[in-house]
């Protein structure tokens, strides 16, 4: 089983008595020379910005049951589930597949479409519209105004 993850730093699950680390889409940073393998940043463990992790049939196992348990039942909510499912799992953050083809191939269709809420901002303009929600008075400030 292979579980692939856009969550920055991955994910660290314990279940049924196992610890289970996922490697996340920064698995392959250097912060000592971020751009060492250029922009997109591809590797045995990494793909289209998830992290890939191989599991053990034990781990496998205890993550199914895991992820099984984080997600609703048929839209249904089950006694001794979460009272929401797991947000990563609902919205494609982390998926489960059968080989390293599969999650190579899937990651490269869906890369784009997956937003985890820490994607970075491309570009001046989604800078200055995240600036002004957070607080529209300090950018219509009148900074940008020339003196008379």
């Amino acid at each position: 089983m292979i579980v692939a993850c856009k969550l920055p730093h991955g994910l660290s699950i314990t279940h049924n008595g196992l610890t289970i680390n996922l490697n996340g889409a920064n698995v392959q940073f250097d912060p000592l020379n971020p751009y060492a393998n250029g922009s997109l940043r591809e590797g045995a463990s990494l793909s289209a910005g998830f992290g890939l992790t191989t599991l053990t049939d034990e781990q496998g196992a205890a993550f199914q049951d895991w992820a099984d348990k984080a997600l609703y039942v048929n839209g249904a909510k089950l006694d001794g589930y979460l009272a929401e499912p797991f947000p990563p799992l609902r919205n494609g953050a982390l998926e489960i597949y059968g080989s390293m083809a599969d999650a190579r191939k899937d990651t490269n269709a869906v890369s784009t479409d997956v937003s985890t809420g820490f994607d970075g901002l491309d570009g001046d303009a989604e800078i200055k519209a995240a600036a002004e929600a957070a607080n529209p008075n300090l950018v219509n400030s009148g900074a940008d105004k020339k003196g008379k």
